[in-house]
C-alpha cells in the first residue's frame, strides 16, 4: 500500500536519484563535477573518481545507521546493517565504465570477459538492491525497511544473543533453589 500521508517523500526520493546515478557512473560524474566547476587538474584537491564512490556509499551507510535507530535498533545492530549497506554501496558505485558494456562483449579473452560481465552484473544487482531498498523506504514501508533487514555479521547477532533478558519462571527458580546442595 502506497504512503500518500506524507507529501515529502516523493521529493526525498527524487533528491536520491542524482545520488544514485552519479554513484553508478562515478567517473562520468567525478569529471562532469570537475569541468562544472573549472577545476583544473593540477589545482583539484582530489584528482579520483573514488571520491565519488565514498562519498555515496558513506552517505547510503550513515541513512541506514540513522534509519535503523529510529525503527529502534541498538546501535550495534544498526552499525551491523549500516557497514552491510555500505559494503553492498560499495560494490555498487565503484568506477566501472558502464557505459562500455557493449565493448564488454567484444574481449578477446574469455576470461578478462567473463570477470567484467560478472562484475557488471553484481554491481548492477547492488545497485538494484539499495535503489529499491530507498524506494520500498520512501513508498511503502518506511523505517520498518531498515528494522526487517536482516544481518549477514554474526557477531551482530552473537552479542545480541547475549545480552537479551532471560525469563525465569518462579517455578523454575524454586526447583533450582531447591535442588542446590546448601538446602
Amino acid at each position: 500500500m502506497l504512503r500518500s500521508n506524507d507529501w515529502w517523500r516523493i521529493p526525498a526520493f527524487l533528491a536520491w536519484i542524482p545520488i544514485f546515478f552519479a554513484g553508478y557512473f562515478p567517473e562520468r560524474t567525478f569529471h562532469w563535477l570537475r569541468d562544472l566547476g573549472g577545476v583544473v587538474t593540477q589545482r583539484a584537491i582530489t584528482n579520483s573518481h573514488y571520491a565519488v564512490s565514498l562519498a555515496c556509499a558513506a552517505y547510503l551507510a550513515f541513512f541506514t545507521f540513522w534509519r535503523c535507530r529510529d525503527a529502534g535498533d541498538e546501535s550495534p545492530t544498526a552499525q551491523g546493517k549500516a557497514i552491510q549497506l555500505g559494503i553492498i554501496a560499495l560494490l555498487a558505485f565503484l568506477p566501472m565504465r558502464m557505459e562500455y558494456l557493449r565493448d564488454y562483449f567484444a574481449i578477446p579473452v574469455a576470461e578478462h570477459r567473463r570477470l567484467l560481465l560478472f562484475f557488471a552484473a553484481a554491481k548492477t544487482a547492488a545497485w538494484l538492491y539499495l535503489f529499491l531498498v530507498i524506494l520500498r523506504y520512501y513508498a511503502w514501508s518506511g523505517d520498518r525497511v531498515f528494522q526487517r533487514m536482516q544481518i549477514l555479521f554474526p557477531s551482530v547477532t552473537r552479542n545480541r544473543a547475549k545480552t537479551a533478558p532471560t525469563s525465569v519462571s518462579p517455578d523454575a527458580e524454586k526447583r533450582s533453589v531447591s535442588a542446590s546442595p546448601g538446602n
